[in-house]
């Protein structure tokens, strides 16, 4: 698998949709991923764990607090985790954010 350093990203790159899968509890500087997919992007959408129990890889784990707290800082959010039609119970968040408010 590929990886690409977030700091070597064209920033003149834009998207529809840019997706960011179990990873921002992955990393160090989840704020600046999701920063850079809303710069290059008008809508996000985020699949992550919420799982309090934490295992070794993961730095942390999102709540649904964390939208609100999104929100209130200007990055408008959607969340999908009840639409999403899974197989399995496992606790996850999915949403869609993005900077204008109106596409939300």
């Amino acid at each position: 698998m590929k990886t690409t350093d977030v700091n070597e990203i064209n920033k003149n790159l834009k998207f529809d949709l840019f997706g960011i899968f179990h990873t921002l509890d992955h990393t160090h500087q989840p704020k600046k991923i999701l920063d850079l997919a809303l710069k290059i992007s008008k809508y996000v959408i985020v699949y992550c764990h919420v799982d309090k129990n934490l295992e070794k890889q993961h730095l942390f784990s999102f709540t649904s607090e964390f939208l609100n707290y999104l929100n209130k800082n200007k990055i408008y959010t959607k969340d999908l985790t009840k639409s999403i039609n899974k197989k399995t119970i496992t606790p996850e968040l999915y949403f869609l954010c993005s900077k204008n408010k109106i596409n939300i």
